[in-house]
Formats: structure tokens, C-alpha cells, sequence
């Protein structure tokens, strides 16, 4: 039961990372994107 509940956890923890990592490559191409405004 235990080792379910650590799997379950792991699993929550690995969905929260993959989350934050797609929001951080959202937030480096807003940055790109910004600097090809202030470039243009």
C-alpha cells in the first residue's frame, strides 16, 4: 500500500515538474519575443 502511494505521489511530482518546465519555456519565448520588439 505504501509503495502505491509513493508511486501516486511521484507520479504528482513528475506532472508538476513537466508543468513547470512547459511554463518556463513559455516564459523564455514571451522573452524572446519581447526582444525581437525592442530589436525591430
Amino acid at each position: 500500500m505504501k509503495f502505491f502511494e509513493a508511486l501516486k505521489s511521484f507520479n504528482s511530482l513528475r506532472a508538476f515538474i513537466f508543468k513547470s518546465q512547459s511554463v518556463i519555456r513559455d516564459y523564455q519565448l514571451f522573452q524572446l519575443e519581447i526582444l525581437d520588439v525592442y530589436l525591430a
